[in-house]
């Protein structure tokens, strides 16, 4: 095994640039809000409201925007014109987004860049690294309705705090696909004490919701 081959992170995760903070009841697919590229330049933030109008099935035929930053308005309106309720949801839908900056990625202790996350995801080209024996410190929601946490909570064979083989990205991404198959996975290594790796087990509906820093 080549020295130096376990990453040490320098500083804490990005935090997450977009959240719904009003408006996730009863939802069971959200798509990916994307961060306008002019705005993140810029360090536009702020909160974005936008009434959602739902059919019986509880899917979004028609939205519009409230309140919010101009320079993120059609982010948040683009997303939600995608989201799709549980049938019989209340129509009107209020919705509110927050939009932050994201803080700086994690650093190699040598001051060199490194992913704060490693993906699992079937859909990239690479094939997914696969665990080493060690432990799920925690397992973090992004974006992820209540409904849909639960289910995924209740199917998962394992907890926090416990111990995990080798084999159980297949799994995780099986797991992910039955409950939704827009969810993506991705691990974080939290800690390492020489003879066990502690990771954070990261779920959300894009690779894009785990933001890096701004260029």
């Amino acid at each position: 095994m080549l020295a130096g081959a376990l990453l040490l992170f320098a500083c804490a995760a990005g935090v997450l640039a977009q959240q719904v903070i009003q408006g996730d009841a009863n939802l069971l697919h959200r798509a990916p809000i994307r961060y306008p590229t002019e705005a993140l330049r810029n360090k536009v933030q702020g909160i974005v409201t936008v009434e959602a109008t739902l059919n019986e099935r509880g899917v979004v035929t028609d939205a519009r925007v409230v309140s919010g930053p101009a320079g993120l308005r059609k982010a948040a309106l683009l997303s939600i014109l995608d989201w799709h309720y549980a049938p019989g949801t209340l129509s009107p839908a209020k919705v509110s987004i927050e939009f932050k900056t994201p803080e700086p990625q994690p650093t190699l202790l040598n001051g060199e860049p490194a992913p704060s996350v490693v993906s699992l995801s079937p859909r990239l080209d690479s094939i997914p690294p696969k665990l080493d024996m060690g432990i799920i410190k925690s397992i973090q929601f992004f974006e992820v309705s209540p409904l849909v946490r639960e289910a995924i909570l209740g199917k998962l064979p394992f907890k926090e705090g416990d111990s995990v083989q080798t084999d159980l990205t297949e799994r995780i991404i099986e797991i992910l696909r039955a409950t939704d198959e827009h969810l993506f996975a991705s691990y974080q290594l939290l800690d390492f004490d020489g003879e066990r790796r502690q990771f954070a087990l990261r779920i959300s509906y894009s690779s894009r919701d785990v933001p890096t820093a701004a260029k």
